[in-house]
């Protein structure tokens, strides 16, 4: 009888892993967000109390301001979240990517006149480089060119 109980535990075990699992990854999310840049947070502590002769106190601390700092980052993916098999010879591939802003406040990319901000890795020759937006050919442009205003995690 007491193998019974043995196996009933030993399944219930994936079961409540599998589901810690699943709440974990919904309400990670959340969790992980930031404060934005440039709140203003205000704090003040205050406090009253009675002494022993029943007379009764209060005090105020001053008040404390504290603004966000801005935080850039930037994180650079694959659109599919993998890179595309490539066949040898193969030519005219397109690579697409995805800037996202993980920081905590709106922000844009600067991309370097004339591909500065392209490596290439092994034998590879760029034609062009276009960022979505102002549809600018970054790797032949003279100039550097800022993209559009990106959103906290956008």
């Amino acid at each position: 009888m007491s193998r019974n109980k043995i196996l009933l535990h030993t399944r219930a075990l994936p079961r409540l892993i599998v589901l810690l699992a699943i709440t974990f990854t919904l309400f990670s999310e959340g969790a992980a967000q930031t404060t934005p840049g440039g709140t203003v947070i205000n704090n003040q502590a205050s406090a009253s109390y009675t002494d022993g002769g029943g007379n009764n106190y209060g005090t105020v601390s001053n008040t404390v301001t504290v603004t966000v700092a801005n935080v850039s980052g930037l994180a650079i993916t694959p659109d599919a979240g993998a890179n595309p098999t490539i066949v040898a010879g193969q030519t005219n591939v397109d690579y697409v990517f995805r800037v996202t802003n993980t920081g905590n406040f709106s922000d844009q990319v600067r991309f370097l006149a004339n591909g500065q901000s392209i490596r290439v890795v092994g034998a590879a020759t760029i034609q062009s480089a276009v960022i979505l937006g102002p549809n600018t050919d970054i790797f032949t442009n003279g100039a550097d060119v800022l993209s559009a205003a990106i959103a906290q995690n956008g």
